[in-house]
This record gives C-alpha cells, structure tokens and sequence, in this order.
C-alpha cells in the first residue's frame, strides 16, 4: 500500500456531523464527503453493511475518514480493502465532539448521567422532548417516563449513538 499521506481523502460520516464538517472543511472537499442517515445506529449490522458498500463504491485507493465512533460495535468487521480507514478511537460520537475519548471520559466521571445534543443529533432524529410526547400520546404519561427512563439509560451518558 502507498503512504497514506498521498492518497486522496474521502470522509463517509454520520449525518450528525454535517454542519459542523461543512463549516471547518475547505470547500474542495464537498464532493468527497457522504453523510449517512443517523438511524443506521440503532441496529449495528445495518450500520456495517451501509459503511462497507460505501468503502467498496469508492474507486481510486484512498485515505477513508470514518466520522464515526465504534458506535456499538457497528464497524466491527469493516474490510478496507485496497484503501486506509481512519476510525476515531472512542466509543461514539460523543468522544470526536470533545476532541478525544479522554477528554470524553473526563467529563463523563464529572457529570454522569449527561445526555449530550448538538445540532446534529437534533437535526437528525435525536429529540428527547418530542420522543417523550409521542410516548405520552401513545401509552399514558406514567409508561412513557418509564420508556424514555430506559431508552436514555441504554446510551448511559451518550447522546446519538446508543
């Protein structure tokens, strides 16, 4: 394999991250960036499969920057094939927001039980209010505090990938 340092960079992320990419990248990289739907985080083996037929569709041997954490597991198993992959090192997103899974964990053991959003999450399909009213509507007010209890508790102090 080349050095990776010559290789052309493609980005394949979780939608979460569209503004924030779109506003520290230069605009040449706007062709080479896809962003995938935030659902494909509730279940880990759709989350691979859709990453690994985006890493194969890509051509030209290339740097492939994952804007993803290890996100329960759903990149257990990616084949880079002819390419690189750079995977940030951290259990979800959470991590890549506050630079490290460090800087992550520190905040965790000052402050858990945080839910974290960005505009991303928002923009993406994360709305704990509007999750909580459709549970209200659905089964009563008693058994959606209970659902959304358990719901946030799975992601401990995540936000987006739980």
């Amino acid at each position: 394999m080349s050095n990776s340092t010559s290789l052309p960079i493609v980005i394949i992320a979780c939608k979460v991250f569209e503004n924030t990419l779109e506003d520290l990248l230069p605009p040449e990289f706007a062709n080479r960036i896809t962003f995938l739907d935030y659902g494909l985080h509730e279940v880990p083996r759709n989350l691979k499969k859709t990453l690994q037929e985006q890493i194969d569709q890509v051509d030209q041997p290339s740097l492939i920057v994952l804007g993803y954490g290890l996100c329960g597991n759903g990149l257990h198993g990616l084949k880079a094939g002819r390419h690189t992959l750079l995977v940030p090192r951290t259990d979800d997103c959470i991590g890549i927001f506050y630079g490290s899974y460090a800087a992550y964990r520190e905040q965790f053991d000052r402050q858990p039980g945080t839910y974290y959003l960005t505009k991303g999450w928002l923009e993406s399909g994360s709305n704990p209010l509007e999750t909580h009213q459709k549970y209200v509507e659905k089964y009563g007010e008693s058994q959606a505090n209970w659902l959304a209890d358990q719901l946030y508790q799975a992601g401990g102090a995540r936000g987006g990938c739980v």
